[in-house]
């Protein structure tokens, strides 16, 4: 499977390479901060394309072309969670800052995860082995928060929660916060380039590669409710401890963001 994926990865690296300067038919989806460009459906047709015929029985999930077969996975079947492109504001900005995630999910659960990092062309993987356990000795802590947009325009409810979240992180010393926009930013939490992340509110294909990682790599993935993550997931915390955990944890829970799923 591995060999597939691998030179479906040099291939997508090579179409991003050769488009993501000279975007077109960018357009807004769900917000205007929620965007779609011709390089977010050219992967995803070329992930689309790739798939079906190395894996012609699987379902394939993809956020542009085919989310609604997401509920054929958590039925059983076995198939893929594609985001084609994660960070496409970055994207269309000229900034290289997005990823491209491949998730293999088999009778409901994730098996095997590529998160494939466009701003230095490498992929962080895992067929279900360990990853190694990455440096964690930070005298400061680098968090990833998502205050974006859409949270305050589309849940109103959670948002001033979230605001006091973020206020009381940013207090604390030997803390500090980052908000960069992409899914490969919780990626890098498996590899020890940050701490943590947490996402109030998220898609699965955003993401499942993630966590996946990041479990591998010895770290921890749950619910903002601290539950263990699954294939439903709507809510994140990722960290590299279980000390970061709980301290995002804590705080999460004393704005009572806990109930979020």
């Amino acid at each position: 499977m591995h060999k597939v994926i691998a030179q479906l990865s040099q291939d997508i690296f090579a179409l991003v390479a050769s488009e993501w300067k000279q975007l077109s038919n960018i357009h807004g989806k769900t917000s205007p901060d929620d965007i779609v460009s011709s390089l977010d459906l050219a992967v995803d047709q070329l992930i689309t394309d790739r798939l079906h015929q190395a894996f012609p029985q699987d379902v394939i999930v993809t956020e542009e072309s085919s989310a609604d077969q997401f509920p054929n996975l958590v039925a059983g079947q076995a198939g893929w969670v594609v985001d084609p492109i994660c960070g496409s504001m970055n994207a269309v900005r000229g900034i290289k800052l997005f990823t491209t995630n491949i998730v293999r999910v088999e009778q409901g659960k994730v098996t095997a995860a590529w998160v494939l990092d466009h701003s230095l062309n490498q992929v962080i993987w895992s067929e279900g082995q360990p990853l190694p356990h990455p440096d964690t000795h930070h005298p400061t802590k680098l968090i990833d928060l998502c205050p974006n947009q859409y949270l305050f325009q589309q849940f109103p409810e959670i948002s001033e929660h979230y605001l006091d979240l973020v206020r009381a992180l940013y207090t604390l010393p030997n803390v500090n916060l980052r908000d960069l926009q992409s899914s490969l930013v919780s990626a890098y939490v498996a590899t020890g380039q940050m701490d943590g992340s947490i996402i109030p509110v998220v898609k699965p294909w955003d993401i499942l590669a993630a966590c996946f990682l990041v479990e591998k790599a010895g770290g921890i993935a749950t619910y903002f409710n601290g539950q263990p993550w699954d294939i439903h997931i709507t809510s994140a915390i990722l960290a590299n401890t279980q000390a970061v955990h709980s301290l995002l944890l804590d705080h999460i829970r004393a704005v009572q963001l806990d109930t979020l799923r």
